[in-house]
């Protein structure tokens, strides 16, 4: 559905979805941060996984660390959930 508003003479045609509130932004990572800021810098981070040499040498290191090991624990803890649902067929 389209809505037409005249602002200062001129027609504007705007949809449904311009009239909805905002969505949420994403929580920034610490990996995310960490690339926004050296982007902004003009430098470049590897493009390497989280366990790489340079990203636990890099700032944020213990954050890193710290989501890795709750992003592992979270997998393990779904692994099981599903493991006890369907039983040991």
């Amino acid at each position: 559905m389209l809505l037409v508003s005249l602002m200062g003479g001129h027609v504007m045609l705007k949809s449904t979805s311009d009239l909805e509130p905002r969505s949420q932004r994403p929580k920034t990572s610490a990996r995310t941060a960490q690339r926004l800021i050296a982007h902004s810098m003009g430098l470049k981070l590897p493009a390497s996984g989280f366990g790489s040499k340079e990203l636990r040498d890099g700032f944020g290191s213990k954050e890193l660390r710290d989501q890795e090991a709750a992003r592992k624990s979270r997998i393990v803890s779904r692994h099981k959930q599903r493991d006890d649902a369907w039983g040991d067929d």
